[in-house]
């Protein structure tokens, strides 16, 4: 009885943890990402000068302007697909440089105080890439807003190839065809690959990308290597 007990307060335990520790993880990876793309955009600076700063502002605005071109399937309540990028790049540069006081401790000039002084003297020469870091920052906001509205994109295309899989493994079936769960398995492994490497460089392409091209072929591909996974799912039902 006792280990009943001890079984079940194990699973509450874990059941309530649960989504604290999914939300931990995004916040992870969400840092992850936006320390990779600063130091993406501080390279790409110091490599070709002060006029690629001009580049990543045109990409921030590009991206903007793509998200009323990018498909919306998400419900009325939410905010058009434009407004909402703009909110997201300027939400995420208020809680990364405004409260910290970044932004306008790189604007302001030297003040009396000799360390801070110091240290600006030290970062004006930076400035540009700070800018750009700046700039980058925006970007994967926006850029993560789009992706979160193309997500009914990418399910719709994981059910037509689900579908799809779903007859053709009918059809093995009665023809007594043959079962792999290692295609199944490494399939489902190649689709989390995929679907992280796409991710990450439309996150972190320093110059503008259309979200477009990006969601429809990452879906597409995804959506029949989910066909030829569920192909050769092996459990009756």
């Amino acid at each position: 009885m006792a280990g009943n007990n001890t079984s079940f307060e194990r699973g509450a335990s874990k059941a309530i943890a649960a989504p604290f520790r999914k939300a931990f993880i995004l916040l992870v990876l969400l840092f992850v990402v936006i320390i990779g793309r600063m130091m993406i955009d501080a390279t790409w600076i110091s490599r070709n000068g002060p006029d690629s700063l001009k580049e990543l502002q045109t990409a921030l605005q590009a991206d903007i302007a793509h998200a009323d071109e990018v498909p919306y399937f998400l419900p009325t309540v939410f905010d058009p697909p434009k407004t909402r990028a703009m909110n997201w790049a300027l939400t995420i540069y208020h809680w990364v440089y405004v409260i910290t006081s970044f932004d306008h401790f790189i604007a302001q000039p030297a003040t009396e105080n000799p360390i801070e002084a110091a240290a600006k003297r030290g970062i004006t020469p930076q400035r540009d890439v700070f800018v750009a870091m700046m700039v980058g920052t925006q970007i994967v906001a926006v850029r993560v807003s789009l992706l979160l509205g193309a997500l009914p994109l990418l399910a719709l295309f994981y059910l037509v190839g689900g579908v799809d899989g779903l007859a053709f493994r009918s059809i093995r079936r009665i023809a007594a065809g043959r079962e792999s769960s290692s295609i199944y398995h490494r399939v489902k492994y190649v689709q989390v690959v995929t679907i992280t490497i796409a991710i990450i460089a439309y996150l972190w392409w320093p110059g503008e990308s259309d979200p477009r091209k990006v969601f429809v072929v990452t879906g597409l591909i995804c959506g029949l290597m989910f066909r030829y996974q569920t192909k050769f799912f092996k459990k009756y039902f």
